[in-house]
């Protein structure tokens, strides 16, 4: 699979993603390109689930497969649909788990030295003699065009020549974006002719734990039960599944929040020294200032004082550092960000390594507040999410019923309140 490429106007809460292109190779290895539309949000969630859908249809033909892009954008729009509609996160999670998403930007300035001002695919394509067919131009031109509809009409009225623009722009993205990986080959090829070893990352193993395989089994059921009917589009939905809609997406959210964070783990840990000068939770250029007096005398635990070069930094007390190789490098005990220092309590194994660069990463554990949720979803399934029984608060703040008070009371200060 050859190519992801997606547009995201300004359209309600969190844009839309309105155009998925693909590039995939058939029976007899001619590329074919394929476009879909996605008008509303019910059209994008369709897209996205035949997009992920096709992606593992193929896996089962070609268990090598990877998800070729430039930039990374493409995977951070499969992420944001993935959260948006709560559909298909095991699939998602199981591409990002193996890597079959494959960075051809990163890629490309980390192997390649060009004569060009930047690494863009537009200057890229010169070298992997790629000529487009839709000029920027008039592609800009219709792009700008359909964005106003959609931004700007509940009825958008997009024309055939504006779209076919767009689509084939799109479609340029993704042969280009083929076609610079065929190059990327040819120059791996040549060296390990000349003999040198070229290696591939090694497969990773992409099953989830029995735990978080168990409960995804208990949010599914859950979440079919509660969404079953409901319109795709909120103004067509009335109180009551206004609020089952509200709370099946919010069975798995700690998970959810939790996975953006790792996410970001993982980005941040995939960057190279350089890149970290421009990430404010991480910091490059890291020299070690002195040895800090431990905290008190029964501590074991080294305190190193490291000092950074200038740059835009938001590491402060508390927060727990990490190194390039995912190996904790400890806990930040103090920082002066004037002085563009701070002190950090090491483990033991550590004394005496002292790193580079770091970024910053903090974990909490929610597991008791997602499992109230799960027991509210258990009640309401059973019983409805209105009427007498427990739970009662839970599901009127859902329902954005008024508080239920006892009589004579009144959200209303008393008249012999005093405020100070």
């Amino acid at each position: 699979m050859h190519g992801l490429t997606n547009r995201l106007p300004f359209v309600e809460d969190g844009g839309r993603e309105y155009l998925f292109g693909v590039v995939t190779a058939d029976d007899d290895r001619n590329l074919v390109y394929k476009g879909r539309w996605a008008l509303d949000r019910a059209q994008e969630r369709a897209a996205f689930e035949e997009f992920i859908d096709s992606v593992f249809d193929r896996m089962r033909r070609f268990p090598d497969l990877h998800i070729y892009h430039f930039g990374t954008y493409e995977p951070g729009a499969i992420k944001r649909l993935m959260l948006r509609y709560a559909t298909r996160e095991e699939d998602v999670d199981r591409l990002l788990r193996g890597e079959f998403f494959i960075d051809l930007h990163s890629i490309t300035k980390r192997s390649v030295r060009a004569s060009v001002e930047e690494y863009s695919l537009k200057e890229m394509e010169k070298f992997c003699d790629y000529t487009r067919k839709v000029g920027l131009r008039d592609a800009n031109q219709a792009r700008h065009f359909i964005e106003h509809q959609l931004e700007l009409s509940t009825s958008p009225a997009l024309t055939d020549e504006a779209c076919g623009l767009v689509e084939g722009y799109n479609e340029d993205d993704c042969r280009a974006t083929e076609r610079l990986r065929h190059w990327l080959e040819g120059l791996r090829a040549k060296l390990v002719a000349s003999g040198t070893e070229v290696p591939r990352p090694a497969a990773k193993d992409t099953s989830p734990s029995d735990e978080v395989n168990a409960h995804q089994r208990r949010v599914v059921a859950l979440f079919d039960a509660l969404t079953q009917g409901l319109p795709a589009e909120p103004r067509d939905r009335n109180p009551e599944q206004a609020a089952r809609w509200l709370l099946a997406h919010a069975l798995d959210w700690h998970r959810r929040e939790e996975k953006v964070k790792w996410w970001e783990f993982f980005r941040m840990k995939d960057l190279s020294e350089e890149d970290l000068y421009d990430e404010k939770s991480a910091v490059a250029g890291l020299s070690l200032r002195q040895r800090m007096p431990k905290m008190s005398p029964r501590e074991r635990a080294p305190i190193d004082q490291y000092h950074y070069p200038s740059q835009e930094c938001s590491i402060r007390k508390g927060d727990t550092l990490y190194t390039l190789d995912e190996e904790k490098f400890g806990e930040v005990v103090a920082a002066d960000p004037i002085d563009r220092t701070f002190d950090v309590k090491k483990p033991l194994k550590l004394d005496g390594f002292h790193a580079t660069s770091v970024f910053s990463h903090s974990r909490y554990r929610t597991d008791e507040q997602s499992e109230s949720i799960l027991r509210l979803a258990d009640w309401i399934v059973v019983n409805g999410i209105e009427g007498p029984g427990n739970y009662r608060a839970a599901r009127d703040l859902l329902l954005r019923n008024s508080p239920r008070l006892v009589a004579g009371q009144s959200l209303s200060k008393r008249a012999n309140e005093t405020v100070v």
